[in-house]
């Protein structure tokens, strides 16, 4: 009995590595927590009992065992979370990085007392579950801040699938460097020597989160300024063609006099055909200097004139309906890139089809003070593939990312994201809430 404790005291690091591993994607799980929490705890207490009792009675290792139920892990962790997948890898090695060390750093810490060579005794293991509490309190904001907006970051797509191999690696070494038996590590200064030498495998993994933490916001940052900077023009532009429509409507008023008194020579003498032709050349004259109002927010309202202007240029057709008023619930700049990244990608999308077909249509509102709904949806040529996140898979390299963006920006007001594919129609329907 006594040996089958020691065995789970060794195995229950296994807790604190699916604590660590789930505390980036917390909010990233095909159930809530609550729910998931129940069967996985049951799960780990079923584990850690069931290898201790094998492990006790066949002496086997309990790093073998770890191998053996990681893969398994890793299998429902990718069935639960809704990420893609080397995402999913990167958090979820990362728990078995921290763990791992905790465990191989125990070894080598407790090897003095351990000379039976038998699995970790009640003290050693009791250090071990100490020394992972140590960990997982300094990496603890890691965890929980700057990996979930990593993991929120357009910026860092295509680069996943290579970051995901530094915890893979990291929790290779951990396993590797676990000595079989404690007097391995006690000849000469081996102990003393790895002590300090192995501080690297936490120091590494940390390092790399902050410095791509504080690479990912600065270059966030740049491209935020850059993007208000293109709305500020949008603005700058709008506000022109509204001096220069309002400069034409005085023109109008003060010719207007003119004009009825030409109406009333042509109307004396009867000449209607002349009265006909002068007044659809004034009808005209005034349909040119019309000045479209999309809606009463004027960021909203200068990116929408921007986009119906290039839809011109493409030959398609974009219906608005924008009931929004001049204050949002959410700041202009994050709406107007939503807005505007689903935009460039529907008008992306009708080019490729007939011109006939080329129709955007555009609903927004604001169903409450705190409550904003956003519709986009167009035809589209082909199929749509939706990966595991619901979004739709870029077919080329760089397309598809501004929907990526959508999603994190939909996520930070806590809103709803769907995106519908059926009938050839791309429907795109977002509720967002104020903070």
């Amino acid at each position: 009995m006594e040996l089958m404790i020691r065995y789970a005291l060794e195995l229950a690091i296994v807790i604190p590595g699916a604590i660590f591993a789930l505390i980036p994607v917390r909010r990233r799980t095909r159930f809530p927590m609550r729910f998931a929490a129940l069967p996985a705890g049951a799960l780990l207490a079923a584990f850690i009992v069931l290898g201790a009792y094998l492990c006790a009675n066949e002496l086997l290792p309990a790093k073998w065992m770890l191998l053996v139920f990681i893969p398994l892990c890793a299998a429902l962790y990718l069935m639960l979370v809704t990420l893609p997948t080397a995402k999913k890898l990167f958090c979820f090695f990362t728990g078995c990085t921290l763990a791992g060390f905790s465990s191989m750093y125990t070894s080598y810490l407790a090897a003095p007392i351990e000379a039976d060579g038998a699995p970790f005794s009640v003290t050693a293991g009791l250090v071990c579950l100490f020394l992972s509490l140590l960990l997982g309190a300094l990496f603890f904001p890691t965890l929980s801040k700057r990996i979930p907006y990593l993991l929120d970051a357009e910026l860092l797509g295509p680069f996943w699938k290579y970051f995901c191999l530094l915890p893979i690696l990291l929790t290779l070494l951990d396993f590797w460097m676990t000595p079989l038996h404690p007097a391995n590590v006690m000849v000469g200064r081996v102990r003393r020597i790895s002590l300090v030498i192995m501080l690297v495998v936490p120091g590494v993994l940390y390092a790399f989160c902050q410095l791509l933490f504080h690479l990912t916001r600065s270059l966030s940052e740049q491209a935020r300024l850059q993007q208000e900077n293109g709305f500020f023009k949008m603005e700058q532009k709008r506000y022109d063609e509204l001096q220069n429509y309002m400069a034409e409507t005085r023109t109008l008023r003060h010719d207007f006099r003119q004009h009825l008194a030409v109406i009333d020579q042509l109307n004396r003498s009867g000449e209607t055909q002349k009265l006909s032709a002068y007044l659809r050349q004034l009808i005209d004259v005034s349909a040119q200097t019309q000045h479209r109002r999309y809606c009463q927010n004027h960021a909203v309202d200068a990116l929408a004139a921007h986009y119906d202007e290039l839809s011109k240029e493409a030959g398609a057709v974009i219906e608005w309906s924008l009931n929004l008023p001049e204050t949002l619930s959410v700041p202009d700049v994050e709406y107007c890139a939503m807005l505007g990244n689903l935009l460039e990608n529907a008008l992306y999308e009708v080019e490729k089809l007939p011109e006939a077909q080329r129709r955007i249509r555009v609903g927004s509102d604001m169903a409450t003070d705190a409550i904003l709904t956003l519709c986009v949806d167009n035809p589209y040529a082909g199929t749509v593939a939706l990966g595991q996140d619901g979004l739709p898979k870029a077919q080329l390299g760089g397309h598809g990312i501004g929907l990526h963006s959508v999603a994190a920006t939909v996520r930070r007001y806590h809103g709803t994201f769907n995106i519908s594919t059926e009938a050839q129609l791309f429907s795109v329907d977002i509720v967002l809430y104020s903070k």
